[in-house]
């Protein structure tokens, strides 16, 4: 884990906000967030609590052809999605209300691959020069899961999140992968998975 993230273990305690983002490029300076999904789990159980996802309309109109096709969005929907200012106050509003906080810093963000997801979020506030709202310390399930996982002598040596699911037996919808709230979803069945396992000290 990097000295940014949170150094938990697998006890929490603030509620968790995982978040995916899907993008129209590998770059953040360049391109733009395009999808974002979102659940909150709570910080004893790891259940999901509440979910949100919204489409972005493009602040940087620049396409990456691999990205692109990776998520397959068209492009003529994301031209009729909302703004990036809109979505960005709709997602802290529910992280408010759902999770019955008074501002941002009391959940912890997380991701798997967050080491992409958070700083591309964060240069998505710099562009519209507001100020990031939420701690900077965070979660990274990928870094979690490849520890957990090599414990039960089940290395993570190669692929992601998928992967990473199907080794914990946790079922999910192949045909919306790299769809933001999908794998939002996803990301925290695994880290509930690999908690529950540790407790049972499976």
């Amino acid at each position: 884990m990097s000295e940014r993230q949170e150094e938990v273990g697998m006890n929490f305690g603030k509620d968790i906000v995982n978040i995916d983002l899907e993008c129209t490029g590998s770059d953040s300076r360049h391109y733009s967030i395009c999808e974002i999904g979102a659940v909150l789990l709570d910080k004893c159980t790891l259940e999901i609590k509440g979910e949100f996802e919204s489409l972005v309309f493009p602040y940087r109109e620049n396409f990456e052809p691999e990205a692109m096709k990776v998520h397959g969005i068209p492009e003529e929907d994301l031209y009729k999605a909302p703004t990036l200012t809109d979505v960005l106050d709709t997602f802290q509003l529910w992280i408010l209300r759902e999770a019955g906080v008074e501002n941002e810093r009391k959940v912890c963000l997380s991701a798997w691959g967050a080491y992409f997801d958070i700083p591309y979020l964060k240069e998505a506030y710099s562009f519209l020069n507001r100020k990031y709202p939420f701690d900077f310390r965070y979660l990274d399930i990928k870094a979690i899961a490849r520890w957990e996982l090599a414990l039960l002598n089940q290395p993570l040596t190669k692929g992601g999140l998928a992967r990473c699911a199907r080794l914990l037996n946790i079922p999910f919808d192949e045909s919306r992968r790299h769809r933001a709230l999908e794998d939002a979803r996803l990301g925290g069945l695994v880290i509930k998975e690999l908690k529950e396992r540790r407790a049972q000290g499976l």
